[in-house]
């Protein structure tokens, strides 16, 4: 074998900053033809609808309350605001109100932290409405949805090492806007332990209060599982741990409409304006919004939680959106952090996080896990609630802003918010800047933020203003060890005219020479990663530009970040390409094949019956009842039930399969109009069903329809759908005849003069149809990593669904290629040069193994890339002998 030629990278990684080039005004006009298009809720009263209403002025503002809130933070002088601005709202919309009440509707909502208020009215009204005095807008009050263990570890978000420190949160709190709190677990009177001093009786839900229509003890498991994540204590479960914060007090608003957990933009403005007015005597510090809703930065939500931030000094953390490359639905958060999510362990990007630009803002902010989270279970302290999504990655940020704020309590939320981003770290797709690919500036990191936190010379506060438009720190920095820079402050202007805001750049210099700047154009938060080529002092510079928008000064939190060793650089490994077909067993799409059935199929239950007729019977299956990976479907098979009528019959069916971009449980009466493309016809001849087969076991099955071909199911081309079609009769009856008995699906076999259509059966007549997924021979085989290549560390390749104890080689090559091994061994395909054989191991009777591969600790590997296949030797599967796995790139971190 040759050697391969890998060239050696000993710089640093240093990706580029992607900035806009320009900005995106968003004004009211604009605001007001997107509300146009946007369905409002209906009202209580038939033939209304909820509407928001902002006005133009009002006679009062929000200065008193600010300034207390920035200050004393005494919660008396706070609740004596608060009652006096309550008051004043209630003055200042006297006459609007009367009005509404005159047309027949109803207020709803009536908010002192924005400038507006929610009513529900007949649509007929709604011009007239526009034109009363002092109405600025009308905004539609849509529907809004809600969107732990290896998270809080070493290799993750860390929050365990401050833990491990007495850093838990003790002494101030967080606030959970969602579906509600756990506070009556499973009916016992008592809150879910997650909410525990410290696993003991005393609780740290200190406030439950709803908002929406659903009462505040949790209808739907998401509040609970949220606050679990940012704050819980850990429950009566190995796989639980606790949140970032569990010492933390937590203080639950729940916004729910129904047991689903759909709610509206006007509950989360409440909800934002109920943690402000209670932040002072809770000590709340930060809040967690894992919601959907407008993009638009003058929506009511997106003022109402900006001005939370400005005026209460919370610090903002929102869920991101589940919706890739599309913003929006995804909450702007202008004055809070935006938060995406990652894989737990490689801290990769998951593909449904959203990201791009919005409104001109490079979105998100930064990333954490979000991926297969575990929390606490809603009504069960035994039990995990496992998902993914940014809800779980925004409650991440949510605790860690907690810790930091509880560990330094004269912190404010802009400062904190700068410390955040300032301690990411540089994860797969972040770089030197901010971005709009989804990581924002990087990893979340509960350690590295405590350090600057509880730092004096690393963070602080400044003012710029007409006079003085720039800022400037001197900073020692040391050659080749990373220094990160975070700046983040806050739009001033939070009413209907706030759509722009100011716009302070930072740059990093030697002397007049700009060594690494961020200047992104609408954002309120900038961020730099520079790795210093030398060991000498340089220099911050923030520039306010443009002037001050919204007020005659704008404030700012400034942090900084030094790394204290080598940079670190992440490995990578990537998967490409396919493996292809061999005699390797395919696993089980569904449950353990029981004993008494010896066939190599495994089960999947059909229980969403959806279309039938009298000779016609069609289902479909959602990825997640089939499988959630590529899988081989075999066929079809059926149970006889014991029936002393029953005999023996031949039937001739067609059996069609392939996709439908329907769900499982809305088909088309029209079946034809379900296919998303033509069907594979699977099979094409007689069912032959036998005699009585006495056995009411639902797992045995008398006979199957197996496919001329497995058909390949691929869960991101749709959902599995497949038909059953015969025309057979014996004399005038029908003897296929689908019908419903409870959650299955019953498939009738007639005896002659023994039938009806009415869609009643006979007891103990008939045959069940199940789905067979493949468990037998057939399927590709695959290539898997466990880890990525870093110095100093391993990590594994395995190989699976291979030819049960035969043996399989490892290559490393140089080179990617795509070479096709053509007749030979159909399917199959080259995906690496191969320049060194790394080893060979055993398939065993799984027909899988793996090798782990130690990684020196010599810098110089540090960006090598290479490329991997494994090559099992399967005689019977081609004419070569051998079967293929798809291919994997590495690139070595360190």
């Amino acid at each position: 074998m040759r050697s391969p030629s890998l060239a050696v990278i000993t710089a640093a990684l240093s990706l580029p900053t992607i900035v806009s080039t320009r900005a995106v005004a968003q004004d009211a006009a604009g605001f007001v033809a997107e509300q146009q298009q946007r369905q409002p809720l209906p009202g209580l009263v038939a033939g209304t609808e909820s509407w928001i209403v902002h006005f133009q002025n009002r006679p009062f503002d929000l200065s008193a309350f600010r300034a207390e809130m920035y200050g004393n933070k005494n919660p008396e002088v706070i609740a004596t605001i608060v009652k006096d601005l309550e008051a004043k709202v209630q003055e200042h919309q006297k006459k609007f109100c009367n009005d509404i009440v005159a047309l027949g509707g109803r207020v709803t909502h009536q908010w002192w932290l924005v400038n507006a208020c929610c009513i529900e009215v007949a649509p007929r009204h709604l011009a007239a409405i526009r034109q009363m005095g002092n109405v600025a807008m009308l905004e539609p009050n849509v529907e809004v949805m809600p969107l732990i263990k290896t998270a809080t570890n070493a290799a993750n978000h860390n929050s365990d090492a401050l833990n491990a420190k007495g850093v838990t949160g003790n002494g101030v709190a967080c606030a959970i806007i969602d579906t509600g709190q756990d506070s009556n677990m499973n009916g016992t009177g008592v809150p879910h332990i997650t909410y525990s001093r410290l696993g003991t009786a005393a609780t740290r839900l200190v406030k439950n209060m709803q908002i929406g229509t659903q009462p505040p003890d949790d209808v739907h498991g998401h509040g609970t599982g949220v606050a679990s994540i940012a704050a819980g204590y850990k429950w009566n479960n190995t796989a639980a741990d606790n949140g970032h914060a569990y010492n933390a007090n937590i203080v639950g608003y729940s916004i729910a409409n129904t047991t689903s957990g759909s709610s509206s933009a006007a509950n989360e403005a409440s909800g934002y304006q109920n943690a402000a007015a209670d932040a002072a005597s809770f000590k709340i510090v930060a809040t967690n919004l894992s919601y959907s809703g407008s993009s638009n930065v003058v929506d009511v939500a997106a003022l109402a939680q900006d001005s939370a931030a400005l005026n209460a000094d919370l610090l903002n953390a929102t869920a991101a959106g589940n919706s890739g490359t599309s913003v929006a639905s995804s909450l702007p958060n202008v004055n809070g952090l935006s938060v995406g999510a990652v894989n737990n362990d490689t801290h990769t990007l998951a593909s449904f996080s959203s990201r791009g630009v919005q409104g001109g803002r490079l979105f998100p902010n930064l990333c954490a896990n979000g991926v297969s989270t575990v929390m606490a279970l809603r009504n069960n302290e035994s039990g995990n609630y496992t998902a993914s999504g940014t809800s779980m990655a925004s409650p991440q940020v949510c605790g860690a802003a907690t810790l930091i704020r509880g560990a330094n309590t004269a912190l404010k939320s802009d400062e904190t918010r700068a410390i955040l981003l300032a301690s990411t770290e540089l994860n797969p797709g972040s770089g030197s800047g901010l971005n709009s690919t989804g990581t924002g500036a990087g990893y979340l990191r509960d350690d590295r933020a405590y350090d600057v936190a509880t730092t004096a010379s690393l963070h602080g506060r400044a003012t710029l203003n007409a006079t003085t438009t720039s800022w400037t720190r001197s900073i020692a920095v040391t050659a080749a060890k990373t220094v990160q820079i975070g700046i983040a402050w806050h739009r001033l202007d939070v009413t209907t005219s706030g759509t722009t805001w100011s716009n302070l750049d930072v740059e990093l210099k030697r002397g007049t020479t700009v060594l690494a700047s961020s200047k992104t154009a609408s954002n309120t938060e900038e961020f730099i990663r520079y790795v210093p080529a030398a060991t000498e002092t340089l220099t911050i510079e923030v520039t306010l530009v443009g002037g001050v928008v919204g007020g005659s000064a704008q404030p700012f939190g400034w942090a900084t970040w030094f790394d204290s060793a080598t940079t670190k650089v992440p490995g990578e490994y990537v998967l490409y390409g396919a493996g292809c077909k061999g005699t390797g067993i395919s696993p089980a799409g569904g449950p353990v094949i029981p004993p008494q059935y010896t066939s190599a199929w495994a089960e999947i239950n059909n229980v969403f019956p959806v279309g039938w007729n009298d000779q016609h019977y069609m289902q479909a299956h959602g990825a997640s009842e089939v499988s959630s990976a590529t899988l081989s479907v075999l066929g079809l098979a059926f149970r006889s039930k014991l029936n002393s009528t029953l005999t023996a019959r031949t039937i001739p069916c067609t059996v069609s399969i392939g996709y439908t971009s329907n769900s499982a449980t809305s088909l088309n009466a029209t079946f034809a109009s379900n296919w998303a493309a033509t069907p594979t016809v699977g099979f094409s001849g007689n069912l032959n069903v036998p005699s009585d087969v006495a056995n009411t076991d639902l797992t045995k099955f008398a006979t199957k329809v197996t496919f001329t071909a497995p058909f390949i199911y691929i869960p991101a081309r749709g959902n599995l759908l497949w038909e059953f079609e015969n025309k057979a009769t014996v004399g005038s009856i029908n003897v296929y005849d689908a019908v419903q008995n409870s959650s299955r699906q019953i498939g009738r076999i007639f005896a002659t003069g023994v039938a009806s259509t009415s869609g009643t059966f006979r007891a103990n007549e008939g045959l069940v149809v199940q789905l067979m997924s493949a468990g037998g021979p057939g399927a590709i085989v695959d290539m898997t990593n466990t880890g990525v290549p870093e110095i100093n560390t391993s990590f594994q390749l395995a190989i699976s669904k291979a030819r049960p104890n035969s043996v399989a080689v490892l290559y490393l090559g140089a080179s990617q290629i795509n070479v096709s091994l053509g007749t030979i061994a159909p399917g199959c395909s080259l995906y690496c040069s191969y320049d060194v054989l790394l080893g060979a191991v055993a398939t065993g009777a799984a027909g899988a193994g793996s090798l782990t591969l130690p990684i020196p600790n010599v810098t110089g590997l540090i960006g090598i890339k290479f490329y991997n296949q494994y090559i099992a030797l399967d005689a019977p599967a081609n004419t070569l002998g051998l079967t293929f796995t798809n291919g994997g790139a590495g690139k070595i971190g360190g």
